[in-house]
């Protein structure tokens, strides 16, 4: 996250893809968060494939149930 903050776009990336399964693994909440990561960096770098990154935070946010990290998206 701190490389997104830092605008370092590629290795926010490759650190984000790299924790994905340990993530999923652990069936962790926090999916959607790289996912919403993902999509400002692709905001950022190519608007048109944002929108992708961020349905994908908003499916995971709903099937965790997770209300507040659902207003946070939208």
């Amino acid at each position: 996250y701190c490389l997104l903050q830092h605008g370092q776009y590629d290795e926010a990336l490759n650190l984000f893809d790299k924790a994905y399964p340990l993530f999923k693994e652990k069936r962790d909440n926090n999916l959607a968060n790289i996912e919403f990561w993902k999509g400002q960096i692709f905001e950022e770098t190519r608007p048109k494939k944002a929108l992708r990154w961020y349905f994908k935070a908003l499916e995971f946010a709903r099937k965790a149930e997770d209300y507040k990290q659902i207003m946070g998206i939208l």
